[in-house]
Order: structure tokens, then sequence, then C-alpha cells
């Protein structure tokens, strides 16, 4: 029989595809005879016709139909030699199998996980409260409330040992409880610091400040560049920062709390309740949507908190009540 490489390729390749004579498969039966290298090619060989031909990994390699076809032309002598080198190759053959198996366990594992990276991937979400303030929870459950004008941004999801948001403009949290991930609120190179608690901030304060009155539990203020000079804040603390000077801070208790100049042109009653909860360190909140739009155009200078409410009940036709330390500001719309 010819040995050539090229010769043997080809006689497999008719054997397999079903085009070999009776004198090629005789000649193909004495070369694989003749040597257990032979038999490995010839048994690789079909088994990768049978990939090619897309059998599942699964199935049974039908390696000894072909066998047995080859031995009945191999004399009974030579059926007992090679039977024995064949369950050889056998036990290898399912070695490989197993080998291929896990590969394919690996493959299915990784593409699961890219999978699930993909779809749990962070994303940057933003609110923009425009008109009228907007409310607002974030992923881990803090509740803010945006003044008009102010865009806050934040991951879709807090996966980081910090839960970290950035702000511009005024807004008010109330930060859900987490000593293991602190909330961080940035602004700018200024850095606001809490475990939970409630607090407004005000990014565009006048004199390019940022002001921070903490209404419950504490707060650290500092430089983002400077995180080792910190103010830390209490209840009823607050502070305003200069954005550009970035000098020692010290708290500034004296943000207006009844004292100062108040002015409201023409602006809704939703936009007007959120600064005085900010400059009075109250709650005060609305019974009803339907009132948020009522406007008001109006100055108040150095006027107690009772005088400013009296103002809007009289001028809006609105009533004022108390509930503990919530105040309630109910009525009918406004045309």
């Amino acid at each position: 029989m010819e040995t050539n490489p090229t010769y043997i390729i080809e006689l497999l390749h008719r054997y397999f595809s079903g085009e070999a004579n009776p004198d090629e498969i005789t000649e193909l039966s004495d070369w694989v005879a003749k040597d257990s290298a032979n038999l490995k090619e010839f048994e690789e060989t079909a088994r990768m016709y049978q990939i090619v031909d897309k059998i599942a990994i699964d199935r049974n390699v039908d390696l000894n139909t072909e066998w047995e076809k080859l031995q009945a032309k191999v004399s009974p002598s030579q059926q007992v030699i090679y039977t024995q080198k064949h369950d050889t190759e056998l036990k290898k053959l399912l070695w490989l199998r197993i080998v291929l198996m896990a590969a394919v366990f690996i493959f299915i594992a990784v593409a699961g996980l890219f999978v699930f990276n993909l779809f749990s991937k962070v994303e940057t979400r933003i609110i923009t409260a425009s008109g009228a303030p907007v409310n607002s929870t974030l992923p881990d459950g803090t509740k803010v409330t945006l003044n008009s004008g102010t865009t806050l941004s934040f991951p879709s999801k807090f996966k980081d040992p910090k839960r970290e948001v950035k702000l511009d403009g005024m807004a008010y949290f109330e930060v859900t409880h987490n000593e293991l991930q602190p909330f961080f609120v940035n602004t700018e190179n200024i850095s606001i610091e809490v475990l939970g608690t409630s607090f407004y901030v005000n990014t565009k304060a006048a004199g390019n400040n940022v002001n921070v009155r903490v209404k419950e539990g504490i707060v650290a203020v500092y430089y983002t560049s400077r995180p080792q000079n910190v103010i830390v804040l209490n209840a009823g603390d607050s502070i305003s920062v200069s954005k550009t000077e970035k000098s020692l801070m010290v708290p500034d208790n004296n943000i207006p709390s009844g004292a100062g100049k108040i002015v409201f042109d023409d602006q809704p009653l939703s936009q007007i309740v959120f600064q005085l909860n900010i400059i009075y360190n109250v709650h005060i909140k609305l019974a009803s949507e339907d009132i948020a739009n009522c406007r008001m155009t109006t100055t108040f200078e150095n006027q107690s908190l009772d005088a400013v409410l009296n103002v809007i009940s009289e001028t809006l036709n609105l009533l004022v009540t108390k509930d503990g330390d919530t105040i309630i500001i109910s009525g009918e719309g406004c045309l």
C-alpha cells in the first residue's frame, strides 16, 4: 500500500465520505492493522467527521461501528491483538471526551459571568428639577428633594465602598443608615460625608459658597483635597464654605434663622416651602399637590417664622397647622 501522507488523508476522506471502493477499503484496513498510530489516526479522523457533521458532544461517538467494519476485514489473530489496542485507544478517547466536556462547562461558566456583569453594569443616572422641587429615592433607599434648578447624579447601584452622589444646586437628604458604606455628597471640590442623617445642601449659595445645614445626625464637611481639615456638624449646626479660597472652615451658625432678607419673586409655594425649611431649619410640608403651584411675590426682612407663615396664610388663603414638629399648610388649589 502507498504510505504517502497525502494519499492516506485522501483515502480516509473517501472512506468517511462513503466514496471508497472495495479495494480501497481493503487497503485502508491493511494500513490500520499495521500500526497502533494508524489506528489512532483512523479513530481521530472518524471523530473529526462526526464533529463536522455537528453531532453533539453528549451523543455516543459511533467509533465501534466503524471499528467493527474494519475488524471484519482483519484476520482472527490480528483481531485479538488490535482489540486490546483498540480498548486502550477507547480509554484515551473517553478521557478526551471528559476534557472536552470540562472545557465546554468552563466556557459556559465564563460566558454566564460575562452576561451577568453586562446586565449588572453600573450606570450613571441624573435627576434634574426644572420648574418645581422634585422628590426621589436613591438605590439605597435614601430620600432626596431637589429644589428647582438643581441636578443630582448618582450610580444605578451603590456597589463601591462609598455611596457617592454629585450635587449641583440645593437639596435635602434623608440618608439611609449604613455604617459599612458611608454616604458622600460631592460638590466640585467640597465633600460632605454622613452615615445616616437629614441635612440640606446648597452649592449655589451667595458669595460662591456651599451651605450645609444639619437637621438630624452628624455630618463631616471638608475640601476633597484636604480631608484632614474636617469640620464636624451636629443637629442644628450649619456651615458656609467657600468654593475657591480653601481657607480653614469655621462653622457658621448664623445662617438666617429668622434674620436676614428673604425675597420671593413670583415663586411657587413648593419652592418657597423648600427654602423656608432650610432657612429656619424646620419641617414644613404641603397637605396636597393642589396648592404646590400657588405663587407669591414678597420680601421678608428679619422676620420670625410665624410672621412669614402668617403672611403666606393670608395672601394665599391657606391654613397653617402643627402636628408635633411638622408644620402643615393646607387649603384649596390656586387658580
